[in-house]
């Protein structure tokens, strides 16, 4: 028989009390400003007055620029491209628009900035996408840059918070694995708010939302329990980082859109009576764990509906 706690246990819950999925949203680097008729502000190593482009990264972490592109050509976008050079948070970095065509040391470029009004635009790697431009900027005076001269923003956004709505199911048999889908129809399951689980003593029986407790339905009977939390996106423009952190007791598979993106003491053989393979003790069971999923974020994430899909478990 399975049982969902360790009597010896004072305090029980198996599923964390808070979790979320925080996105964050950060402008690309930009071109903060440039000067095209550079007569006398900054001086280049070689002593000359070249013109110059500054580049500005509004992330909180740092950019590099490798693979990045400069151009004064809307038709050619690969004009010149960056070496692997890097611009801490919120710092700015000079490339001179010389023509000298250096990317060892002193940044230049392998054009020249037209006095007469044209086109300046900064690049992605892939070579197609511009991340900022001036498309068609006008005359230029001496001495005098030309820019917005203003940070661009940045934001974060949480998807998955505490307290969230979700549907809650014990199986009493295998359901197979559509629920972890976000077009799979759970109206049968329980409303609940998060975090799910139960306490047979004190101490975090207020962690447990409203409909959250469980335990009437796993105690003596099953340690899984599923959790589908429903969220959306308005738009995944800029996305920069995508993190998952979940408190767990005592373990956990977590999907996104059907898509296994972390879990934590996770059974070889996960089925619908699982148990969690080991314990995951409540002194660790109190603190997040994080699990970065920037790389994936793009082929996990889509614009609209999206689902977060929890299986939940008890140890032996």
């Amino acid at each position: 028989m399975n049982v969902l706690l360790k009597p010896y246990l004072a305090i029980i819950f198996f599923i964390s009390t808070i979790f979320f999925l925080e996105f964050r949203a950060l402008s690309s680097p930009v071109i903060n400003e440039f000067l095209a008729l550079n007569k006398s502000t900054i001086y280049d190593e070689d002593g000359q007055s070249s013109d110059w482009i500054e580049i500005f990264n509004p992330n909180q972490s740092a950019v590099n620029l490798e693979g990045y592109y400069l151009t004064n050509d809307s038709n050619n976008l690969e004009k010149w491209r960056f070496p692997n050079v890097s611009i801490a948070e919120g710092e700015y970095l000079i490339v001179f628009a010389s023509g000298k065509d250096r990317d060892n040391g002193e940044l230049h470029t392998n054009f020249k900035i037209s006095k007469l009004g044209g086109y300046l635009g900064l690049v992605d790697p892939d070579g197609k996408t511009v991340v900022s431009e001036f498309a068609e900027f006008p005359v230029q005076f001496e001495n005098f840059s030309y820019g917005i001269k203003s940070k661009a923003t940045s934001f974060s956004r949480t998807l998955v918070k505490e307290g969230d709505a979700c549907k809650v199911l014990v199986p009493t048999s295998s359901i197979g694995t559509a629920w972890r889908s976000i077009n799979y129809n759970d109206q049968a399951w329980s409303d609940a708010t998060t975090g799910i689980g139960y306490e047979r003593s004190s101490g975090y029986e207020n962690l447990i939302g409203a409909g959250g407790d469980i335990e009437g339905e796993t105690y003596d009977l099953n340690s899984t329990a599923y959790i589908r939390i429903p969220f959306s996106i308005d738009s995944l423009e800029g996305l920069s980082s995508l993190t998952f952190r979940m408190k767990y007791d005592d373990g956990f598979i977590a999907y996104i859109n059907g898509v296994e993106i972390a879990s934590g003491n996770k059974p070889s053989s996960p089925a619908w009576n699982s148990d969690a393979s080991t314990d995951h003790p409540d002194s660790q069971a109190i603190s997040f764990v994080d699990t970065d999923l920037s790389t994936q974020a793009l082929g996990l994430l889509k614009t609209g509906n999206n689902l977060l899909a929890i299986h939940s478990m008890n140890g032996d």
